[in-house]
């Protein structure tokens, strides 16, 4: 860890944000490095994996 910074597992990047009364996930990837997006993209796939087939609708920045 660099000092100064605290480990993150990417969960922070992402969010469920309400549109027209659909429920959308929010993956935010804006000014990450590689090993960040790496992390986010992880996190991502276990709340994806949670929700049922093709139920989900996503948005990325």
């Amino acid at each position: 860890m660099i000092a100064g910074r605290r480990e993150r597992d990417g969960s922070e990047r992402i969010q469920f944000i309400q549109h027209q009364d659909k429920e959308i996930l929010l993956l935010d990837f804006s000014d990450s490095r590689t090993d960040e997006v790496l992390r986010i993209i992880e996190a991502a796939k276990k709340v994806i994996r949670s929700r049922p087939e093709s139920s989900l609708l996503t948005l990325t920045t």
